[in-house]
């Protein structure tokens, strides 16, 4: 199952096997709720938005677990992998920054809040639970940072004046590719912030967003100018030509758990395969036979 965010704030719950709507959630946080997460067991999906408040919902019952509110909108929100903490990004309208909160879930307690510079971004925790990453753009300069999930502690912080755009995680939480504003992605040390080799330019126009497949040989890229591309990330260089988009929308990019490419765009999803093997079957089909060496 994936969730999109749709206008008016409802939330559309969708088979990502097959396209189909499942179940469309109600406006609870507001007419924009950006904010969507799924929590690890899949038991649960948490949304935000801008009336600062989350909602958790039940997805057997698809019925309001609980409600919290926050100081400012929401615009992103994470579990942790144990689903003991909620970590949600609010941003106030006229507000440069924006402040990472942490929560301890069972108490309803806030463990720490930090502020990120830049404005909202991406934000994730490890596949420990122990770290939390987070970055934010882009007015008047951009932030990405790392710290203890439990304490707040720092791991590190990078802030320049240029924009870094977006982050994910490689599954193994090693490392993190961090897009920029030129079209370019670098590969970072997740426990340093250090970087680990030049960075790739992977887009003619500023980077949206990235997903990284689930054995970490792939990533998806999602440009400001409309493009979807996948990359080899111990090469570097690009697998296949670019995805069809439609003109003027900017695709989101992820990945299921099968390794499959999500695209979706204005309310729709597409699904591709990315191994080989797939893709070889779906080109015999078209041929009308095997495929000589």
């Amino acid at each position: 199952l994936m969730a999109t965010s749709q206008f008016g704030g409802t939330v559309a719950l969708v088979d990502a096997s097959s396209g189909r709507l499942v179940h469309t959630f109600p406006a609870r946080n507001g007419a924009l709720a950006p904010a969507l997460a799924f929590t690890s067991d899949g038991r649960r999906l948490v949304t935000g938005g801008e009336a600062g408040s989350v909602t958790i919902w039940d997805m057997a019952t698809r019925a309001v677990v609980r409600r919290l509110r926050f100081a400012a909108p929401v615009f992103a929100t994470a579990t942790s992998p144990d689903g003991r903490l909620l970590a949600v990004t609010r941003q106030a309208g006229a507000a440069r920054d924006a402040q990472v909160e942490v929560r301890d879930l069972p108490s309803g307690a806030t463990l720490f809040t930090r502020t990120v510079r830049g404005g909202a971004g991406d934000l994730q925790f490890s596949r420990d639970g122990r770290a939390l990453f987070a970055s934010g753009c882009c007015r008047g300069g951009s932030t990405v940072a790392a710290w203890d999930a439990r304490t707040g502690a720092p791991r590190f912080e990078r802030t320049t004046e240029d924009h870094m755009t977006t982050v994910a995680l490689l599954p193994d939480s090693r490392a993190l590719l961090v897009g920029d504003e030129d079209g370019a992605v670098a590969m970072w040390d997740a426990r340093t912030g250090r970087r680990l080799g030049p960075a790739t330019t992977v887009a003619t126009q500023a980077i949206a967003q990235i997903a990284v497949s689930p054995d970490a040989r792939q990533f998806a890229v999602g440009d400001f100018g409309g493009g979807a591309t996948l990359w080899d990330v111990r090469s570097r260089k690009r697998v296949g030509s670019e995805f069809p988009v439609s003109p003027g929308v900017i695709p989101s990019v992820a990945f299921d758990p099968g390794g499959r490419l999500l695209l979706t765009e204005l309310g729709s999803a597409t699904a591709w395969p990315t191994d080989r093997r797939t893709l070889q079957r779906f080109a015999c089909r078209i041929a009308g036979g095997n495929l000589t060496r």
